[in-house]
């Protein structure tokens, strides 16, 4: 208990610097998509809405792959906690078994 109390004071200000980074992330990757696609229909005949199109349909591709592979490794993630999820079912039973009808004390009053 001592130590995982000190374990989340020691990591207080890490995860506010880890929050802060994901926020200039989130804030930058369509700041970033922008200025691609606007770069490309510079560099290139496209007009700006297809170069957008373009960058866009990347960026949805990119995505579909992250979420797959993070999908993938939540399932495999969980799938090692299936023992620990038949031996909890198996604990439930028992205690359902024990306090049945049948092997409850039958008590004189």
């Amino acid at each position: 208990s001592l130590d995982a109390r000190e374990a989340v004071q020691e990591s207080y200000f890490p995860t506010i610097l880890a929050c802060l980074g994901v926020g200039f992330v989130i804030g930058s990757c369509p700041l970033a998509l922008l200025g691609l696609a606007w770069w490309i229909a510079e560099s290139t005949t496209l007009s700006v809405w297809a170069a957008s199109l373009i960058v866009a349909g990347g960026g949805l591709i990119f995505a579909i792959g992250l979420l797959f592979f993070a999908w993938r490794g939540y399932r495999s993630s969980l799938a090692l906690l299936g023992r620990s999820r038949s031996e909890f079912r198996s604990n439930l039973q028992w205690i359902k078994n024990l306090l049945s009808k049948k092997h409850r004390r039958r008590w004189p009053f």
